[in-house]
């Protein structure tokens, strides 16, 4: 929670209970976030609401953006990292089979398939054990992080126009 702390005014628990109750309004309880925009060069600029009720409508949590695509834009500079640091506290990085196990599993894999050529098929069991499967387990992950940590968004401040 601490991830979604942007201004010095929130511990990260506001923000993050805000963006729990726009989903649920939005999926949940049919909001349309399109009720309220500004337009900036003919491109609708989405308001969001300034503050989302909890489900007993008991609590109220206040936006931390004007726009929709400012909560956007906040939110993903820090989820890739929110997510990666989650995959690495469940060890999903951790291979699943030894190598032997997954040469086994291939080598069946490939003997059970009927379409397969009986030469390409003694080729491949030839070849499987050659494969390197904990640099290919570590280059997923290495992409995967890549991946989840990129960010769309430039860092900058989106203007305002009302």
């Amino acid at each position: 929670i601490k991830a979604f702390v942007f201004d010095k005014f929130d511990n990260g628990e506001s923000n993050y209970n805000y963006l729990r109750e726009l989903r649920n309004s939005i999926v949940h309880r049919g909001y349309d976030i399109t009720c309220a925009s500004h337009f900036n060069d003919n491109f609708p600029m989405l308001l969001a609401p300034e503050s989302i009720p909890n489900r007993n409508a008991n609590e109220e949590y206040l936006a931390f953006g004007l726009y929709i695509i400012e909560l956007i834009e906040k939110i993903e500079s820090v989820i890739g990292d929110i997510i990666f640091d989650h995959v690495q506290i469940i060890d999903l990085y951790k291979q699943t089979y030894t190598t032997e196990e997954q040469i086994e599993l291939l080598v069946k894999f490939i003997t059970k398939i009927k379409f397969i050529p009986e030469s390409v098929r003694k080729m491949a069991q030839e070849e499987i054990p050659k494969i390197d499967f904990s640099k290919i387990n570590s280059d997923k992950f290495s992409n995967f992080e890549k991946i989840i940590k990129y960010n769309v968004f430039p860092r900058k401040e989106i203007e305002v126009r009302p």
